[in-house]
């Protein structure tokens, strides 16, 4: 398709950065004294529309409205990209607290397989509570079950505290290279394809990583029911891709993208992005196969 295509939630609400008071109540709650808590010391952001207060923060937080961040992320990738052809999402969270967005390029997709697609994605977040930075990642999403593929060898993540501000020229110069890198990283995904695992392979690497437990001694101690899970992710993907790296690779995005079962899937996605990069940029991952087969002979 071609030309522009915007879906916008109701992200544009009214908020305001608002003094604080702290108050003692009297005489069985019917007298009270207000005490004026300076903004130098700290500060809240209150929706002025429903009249929740979304966050507190202390003197050098610069809010940052949701609405700035999708104008200045649009504008970043036009200037970015020569295509047109996206569609650019919100989703709120938490009575607005926090926004995610993604620009999805319909035009920009690769086949590490055939029949297999990845789509270049740049998903962003902000938060009006503190809990998340201005946070940009540029990646592919692979489109038969819209995983985030979390590329070991990052294309791009940039994060940015309230306090710092926000580069148009610095963003749209990191998502012209993200795009460069999502080319190249074509061939990384076909050496999955072609990288066959031992028996075994998956669990030891979800031991070692995702699944080992912090511990002061020098037991390994293993999150059972985290393994389980992977485990099973992992030979779903196999059955249709077959028992090697990209099978793993995709039980990992799909592990990270559907956190169905956590209280807060939106914060736990990611929390999980996060793990899985992390994992994947160590040299765990990158032995893969080799190492495996001497840990299993």
């Amino acid at each position: 398709m071609d030309g522009i295509q915007t879906v916008l939630p109701d992200y544009d609400f009214p908020v305001e950065v608002m003094p604080l008071v702290a108050f003692k109540e009297y005489q069985d709650g019917w007298k009270i004294k207000n005490y004026d808590v300076p903004q130098s010391m700290q500060k809240a952001i209150v929706r002025t529309d429903t009249g929740d207060v979304l966050g507190t923060h202390g003197a050098g937080y610069q809010m940052v409205k949701h609405a700035d961040i999708v104008d200045r992320m649009e504008n970043a990738a036009t200037m970015a990209c020569t295509s047109t052809d996206y569609t650019h999402t919100q989703k709120l969270y938490e009575n607005g607290a926090k926004m995610k967005g993604t620009i999805a390029f319909n035009d920009l997709v690769i086949e590490p397989q055939v029949g297999d697609y990845i789509r270049f994605h740049i998903d962003y977040l902000n938060s009006y509570d503190g809990q998340w930075s201005i946070m940009i990642k540029a990646q592919g999403h692979r489109l038969w079950c819209a995983n985030g593929c979390a590329n070991p060898h990052s294309l791009s993540y940039d994060r940015s505290k309230h306090t710092t501000g926000f580069s148009l020229e610095g963003t749209s110069a990191k998502i012209r290279n993200a795009i460069q890198g999502f080319w190249d990283s074509k061939g990384i995904w076909q050496d999955y394809a072609t990288k066959e695992l031992p028996i075994g392979a998956a669990e030891i690497f979800f031991k070692a990583t995702l699944c080992r437990r912090s511990t002061n001694t020098s037991e390994v101690k293993i999150n059972e029911r985290k393994l389980e899970n992977l485990m099973g992710l992992y030979h779903k993907e196999t059955r249709s891709l077959g028992q090697n790296k990209w099978a793993l690779y995709n039980a990992l995005t799909h592990w990270a993208s559907h956190p169905t079962e956590a209280n807060n899937p939106h914060r736990a996605e990611v929390l999980r992005h996060n793990e899985i990069t992390k994992a994947m940029q160590s040299s765990r991952w990158a032995g893969l196969g080799v190492q495996d087969i001497k840990e299993l002979t």
